[in-house]
């Protein structure tokens, strides 16, 4: 552990370029140890504007940029989130610090090309019950319950669908819980679809279950398809076209099929991203995967890392975008220009619908 200088620029010069972590003790006299307490540890955050001026860039900051102003993002389950909406956009003094301790960050890799990146791996290995899968996915989504978060309609329709197929009748008390109604235990083509595949793991499906299960996938199959042509459509890619890409869509489309309405963080409201997110983020910007003849920046990570990339973003703007749509429920929330998201050299601007899902994500550059 290092200790810092307490000025603007050698705070910035030793922390701020490599994105450490930091531990922060405040003065207890102060008005900001009043506030937040201490010790602080996190992320420190600055604006596009903050790291162009530090570099020696003739800019004018905003009134939000004071640089006397420290701002952190931080992930510690310990702050209460109005705390860490606080820290993220009013920030604290640096008058009112005593030290700031760095840990030296040892994933610094900034000579090497991100879209070379290793990816870190970690398997996960089941064992031999066909079922494990399911039986981790109805515990999961208990404790989201048991918690308050609420569902989303992907995670119910898979909730629902998997616990019917294991235990037959879903109660009426969780369904009135997860806000799902009655009607769509028969009507709604998902459920079953987790119904019929999960009573098929058990070896119970009939043939006639059999049947009514490929239709099912069929349809999950071609409203995937539609989607993409629909996103096609959009950038204007015409049939005699599709040849050129044809290679591009042979990868993009195994995983889009795995992609459902899939949360980036485990609370409520959450942020999360949908087979529409994922591709509007991938033909348009993903290195290596972006339509050439789409003239957008380009977000140089590769497709398996894309996940990851985005997660860390939400991780960086959460309790902001969570205290604006307290606020403002029925409005999009926007990071872009000066207050493009920092992430690994990199900044980005994401749009993030009323309810959570991610419009779009690319670079600035």
């Amino acid at each position: 552990m290092y200790y810092i200088k307490l000025d603007p620029f050698t705070i910035y010069e030793k922390i701020g370029k490599t994105d450490s972590f930091v531990t922060i003790d405040l003065d207890p006299s102060s008005e900001d140890f009043k506030k937040y307490n201490s010790p602080l540890s996190g992320i420190l955050h600055y604006t596009l504007n903050q790291r162009k001026y530090f570099a020696g860039e003739d800019i004018a900051l905003g009134i939000k940029e004071n640089i006397s102003f420290l701002k952190l993002n931080t992930l510690d389950l310990n702050y209460k989130p109005e705390i860490k909406t606080l820290l993220i956009t009013e920030g604290l003094s640096i008058q009112s610090i005593i030290q700031i301790i760095l840990t030296p960050n040892d994933n610094i890799q900034n000579d090497i090309p991100k879209n070379h990146k290793n990816k870190i791996t970690i398997p996960i290995e089941f064992g031999n019950d066909p079922l494990e899968m399911e039986k981790m996915t109805l515990i999961l989504y208990k404790k989201y319950i048991e918690s308050g978060i609420k569902l989303l309609k992907s995670e119910k329709e898979k909730f629902v669908g998997i616990y019917m197929g294991m235990f037959g009748n879903f109660p009426e008390t969780i369904l009135s819980n997860i806000e799902l109604q009655e009607a769509e235990l028969v009507e709604n083509f998902q459920i079953h679809r987790h119904y019929l595949n999960t009573k098929r793991k058990k070896g119970l499906i009939t043939e006639t279950e059999e049947s009514k299960l490929k239709k099912s996938e069929a349809k999950h199959f071609w409203k995937q398809i539609l989607l993409l042509v629909k996103e096609l459509k959009k950038l204007n890619i015409r049939k005699k076209e599709i040849s050129e890409i044809r290679e591009i869509l042979n990868i993009i489309l195994p995983a889009m099929f795995l992609i459902e309405d899939d949360r980036m963080v485990q609370e409520s409201p959450t942020i999360y991203w949908n087979n529409e997110s994922f591709l509007h983020i991938v033909l348009r910007h993903l290195y290596n995967h972006k339509i050439k003849k789409v003239n957008k920046s380009e977000i140089p990570y590769k497709l398996e890392d894309l996940e990851i990339l985005v997660r860390r973003i939400v991780s960086v703007i959460y309790f902001e975008w969570k205290h604006f749509n307290q606020k403002n429920q029925n409005k999009k929330f926007s990071k872009y220009g000066a207050e493009s998201v920092y992430y690994n050299g990199n900044y980005y601007v994401i749009h993030i619908a009323p309810d959570g899902r991610i419009e779009s994500l690319y670079n600035t550059e």
